[in-house]
């Protein structure tokens, strides 16, 4: 993620379409996301975001992060999943797991 704040707009975008419909949606503002999002700089590693695209438009996405309170073990908190909504992309969510799950064991999470 060489920029990482616009990185996060995109996901932001991406995220109010794929969550608007949800019953327990609350809508934020791009700067209220920034504000919870731009901290995770820190933490992020940018190996266990992925991202699934279509024709160059983002049709899905899933992001992980250390679980940095569990002291037993080395596992990962899945923060976001999301994918657009149109039928044509079911799966798309199960194939990102899927993929993070092979990046987890790779990497001995």
């Amino acid at each position: 993620m060489a920029n990482y704040e616009v990185e996060m707009k995109r996901y932001f975008t991406f995220c109010k379409s794929a969550f608007c419909q949800n019953f327990l949606y609350t809508e934020i503002s791009e700067a209220q996301f920034l504000a919870k999002y731009m901290p995770l700089k820190k933490v992020l590693n940018s190996e266990f975001v992925l991202i699934a695209e279509h024709e160059g438009n983002m049709v899905g996405l899933m992001l992980a992060l250390h679980d940095f309170y569990c002291k037993h073990e080395k596992r990962l908190d899945c923060k976001t999943i999301a994918r657009n909504s149109s039928m044509q992309y079911v799966g798309v969510a199960h194939e990102l797991t899927s993929r993070m799950i092979k990046i987890a064991k790779e990497q001995q999470h």
